[in-house]
């Protein structure tokens, strides 16, 4: 009980300091989404968001990845559709520390149903984040948010013909050690 009191004071006196900080530029983390679209899939444009209100900030920055194939309809022409899709997006909410400590803190969980699953995972080996998986007769969705540098939380989502490994390969595609060490260092 004791360690738990220490645990709680000291999150709100680190939420207390961060309330004199700034959200980073979304400018400052699209340079921190993926560069190259996984194979077969077509980048979207950078999108996002800065905003602050009573001495709070956030910030966001998205891309989305998506990929066609060709099929033909009931007269023989042939059109595209989307069969995949992925997007990523890294929040800086100045106060999320907190928040993403519980990303440290939850420990390892699993649960399994018939129609998919979720569980604890350490993206590259280092981030503690949470990876779900569902299916149903038409689609699967797979996505994947973890914590980084106990400031920004990273989300990904998958859709169509996909799986988790999709959502680590971009993972490891992305400069996070460079994102964890600008955490102390965005202003």
């Amino acid at each position: 009980m004791k360690r738990f009191f220490i645990v709680c004071l000291s999150l709100l006196l680190a939420g207390q300091a961060e309330a004199q900080l700034k959200a980073a530029s979304f400018k400052k983390l699209q340079e921190f989404l993926p560069a190259t679209a996984p194979k077969d899939f077509v980048a979207s444009k950078p999108t996002g968001q800065t905003s602050s209100q009573m001495g709070m900030s956030q910030s966001w920055s998205e891309i989305r990845f998506t990929k066609n194939i060709k099929k033909k309809d009931d007269s023989g022409n042939e059109y595209s559709t989307e069969d995949a899709s992925v997007s990523v997006k890294i929040n800086d909410y100045i106060m999320m520390s907190m928040a993403l400590s519980m990303y440290q803190m939850q420990g390892d969980f699993e649960n399994e149903t018939e129609n998919g699953y979720e569980k604890s995972v350490k993206v590259l080996g280092k981030f503690s984040g949470k990876e779900e998986f569902s299916k149903s007769d038409d689609s699967k969705r797979a996505k994947l948010s973890f914590a980084v540098g106990n400031r920004f939380l990273v989300e990904m989502e998958a859709q169509g013909n996909v799986d988790a490994a999709l959502l680590h390969a971009v993972a490891k595609s992305m400069p996070l050690d460079s994102l964890e060490k600008a955490a102390g260092e965005l202003k």
